[in-house]
């Protein structure tokens, strides 16, 4: 019974220590997120067998075809693949779906800096897009959420 309290002091002892440290300095908190974020999800789905690199999978969560749910590098960009993987669709619908497709509350300017286009072109293909029942808006222009209704009707 003695080993106990010897340990909870030696807990808050460690707490003390650690607590010495905080608040971390900015470029080291933004340090550990990017290993957190890029480093960590590298490793898990390299032994998950994707193929990509560390390098890659940077790409690929920045550039916005990552989630924020539970899927892995591989599953997002193999979704992302085969919802869009149609000849039907232009590239730039196709990167305007993909971006919709995991980002709904994206405004045209962030459609547009994701998919490398202009705001009048990310207009336009959003118009084709609504015109064709591919997508349509739920909610108010400023708060709403983009909503695929079906990317294949497209000719």
């Amino acid at each position: 019974m003695t080993e106990l309290p010897r340990k909870y002091n030696q807990a808050d002892e460690n707490n003390r220590k650690l607590s010495a440290y905080r608040p971390l300095p900015p470029e080291t908190l933004n340090s550990l997120r990017e290993y957190y974020r890029v480093g960590l999800t590298y490793t898990s789905n390299a032994l998950e067998g994707n193929s990509l690199t560390e390098s890659e999978t940077k790409v690929v969560i920045e550039d916005g075809l990552m989630s924020d749910g539970d899927d892995t590098v591989n599953d997002t960009v193999n979704d992302t693949v085969k919802r869009v993987d149609t000849p039907r669709l232009s590239k730039t619908q196709q990167a305007v779906l993909a971006a919709i497709g995991m980002h709904p509350d994206y405004s045209y300017e962030q459609l547009a800096a994701v998919c490398g286009v202009s705001r009048p072109t990310i207009a336009r293909t959003i118009k084709t897009l609504q015109a064709c029942n591919c997508i349509r808006r739920i909610g108010s222009d400023k708060k709403g959420l983009w909503e695929i209704i079906n990317e294949s009707r497209i000719s």
